[in-house]
């Protein structure tokens, strides 16, 4: 083949990026090619070997981008190039997944008995990586437009039926491949938006149901499909800045949006499984929904806001009302009623509320010492953190202490 380093670094981008091979095959022996190893278990490649390898394959046109469904839903995209006297083919690969149920229906159709061929299908499904389709044409427009610069690309998808001749979609154009391309990222970021709104608002109901529609789009999309775990991880770390910034715009103070950042992107690079990942991206959405809930400010006063921000910032310092008044600038007298009429509560009830929630945190946190607790959470004398734990909390802190280390 005519400049083999270049198909060289093209092949390894492709399969980098698709985690499938790229093959390229002569034309005498497309029937027998092993495909790197994926080669369908023979009861297959018996009832596809000629409609799909030699029927479908021979009817092709050079330069023209070919998907191919086989009629054991396995598929390929191919390319034929005349010149060279062969195929590219990425492939085999699936774009979705394949429970008991469908390999059933699938044997039936071919005449094929689920009980002898039933595991051994599902096995090799199990073998075939998953594709994100949204990935597999810019693949094949690179090696065409490689292999044919100048030429307009065309595409055409085949489906092989075991009982009809092939079904020939007609060709459609590369500007019609990138209007369903955009089709689907203004969905994505739709539903994505969806999301970042319900956070803005500290709306957990919202979110959740905003996040169910996205995970469906994902699911039938295929964007997670067969990616890597890093790659995943990496996308887990943009989320969490995106959630971060709807956060922020929440009236999240910039103090506890990096604790919760920083919180994420340490757990995330600590996770070693697919499942654990989706769980976390789930639990992050919620926590910072749940974070602008409690922590907002956008709906006080400007003063208040610098106030409950120097509380939080200063929860184990000294917080009678004349220093937190000096924080912000104004008289202890103007504070405290702007307190009182804003917030519901007295400054003092607002600040044990405060120590109360960090005491907890300490204490789910793993911390074991009640009076390092009540230290840190700003109260100098123990028993009276008690009495004011329990007053909040309606438990005693060695209660509540042994509720921590029996959950974990």
């Amino acid at each position: 083949m005519k400049n083999e380093n270049a198909w060289y670094v093209i092949s390894n981008l492709i399969e980098i990026l698709l985690n499938v091979s790229l093959t390229f095959v002569d034309s005498d022996s497309c029937s027998q090619v092993d495909f790197k190893g994926m080669t369908p278990p023979p009861f297959i490649m018996d009832r596809i070997r000629i409609p799909v390898f030699h029927d479908i394959f021979k009817t092709m046109i050079s330069g023209m981008v070919y998907h191919v469904i086989d009629r054991f839903k396995i598929q390929y995209s191919v390319i034929f190039d005349e010149k060279e006297g062969g195929y590219f083919i990425i492939g085999p690969y699936r774009t979705q997944g394949f429970d008991t149920e469908d390999s059933s229906k699938i044997l039936s159709e071919n005449g094929l008995d689920t009980d002898g061929y039933g595991n051994l299908l599902d096995w090799y499904y199990s073998l075939l990586p998953a594709v994100d389709v949204s990935k597999i044409q810019p693949c094949m427009t690179t090696i065409a437009e490689y292999r044919f610069p100048g030429s307009k690309i065309l595409y055409k998808r085949i489906i092989d039926n075991p009982e009809a001749p092939p079904t020939m979609v007609p060709p459609y154009t590369a500007s019609h491949s990138n209007e369903i391309m955009m089709e689907y990222l203004e969905e994505k970021y739709r539903l994505e938006n969806m999301v970042l709104k319900a956070i803005e608002k500290g709306n957990r109901t919202e979110a959740m149901l905003a996040y169910k529609d996205f995970l469906h789009f994902e699911k039938t999309s295929g964007i997670y499909r067969n990616q890597h775990l890093m790659r995943i991880k990496s996308n887990s770390h943009s989320m969490n800045a995106l959630y971060r910034k709807a956060a922020e715009k929440g009236g999240v103070h910039p103090f506890y949006l990096d604790q919760m950042s920083q919180k994420f992107f340490n757990e995330i690079n600590q996770v070693s499984a697919l499942d654990s990942l989706k769980e976390m991206d789930y639990n992050m959405m919620i926590c910072y929904c749940d974070l602008v809930h409690k922590m907002s400010l956008r709906n006080h006063s400007p003063i208040i806001r610098q106030g409950i921000n120097y509380i939080r910032i200063n929860i184990s310092g000294d917080l009678k009302l004349a220093n937190v008044a000096e924080a912000v600038n104004v008289s202890p007298n103007y504070f405290s009623g702007l307190f009182n009429q804003e917030m519901g509560i007295t400054l003092s009830e607002y600040v044990h509320q405060v120590r109360i929630e960090e005491a907890v945190r300490l204490f789910e946190t793993g911390m074991t010492s009640i009076k390092e607790v009540a230290y840190q959470s700003g109260f100098e004398n123990v028993n009276y953190f008690s009495r004011i734990f329990r007053k909040e909390k309606g438990m005693l802190p060695s209660e509540y202490r042994r509720l921590c280390q029996a959950g974990r």
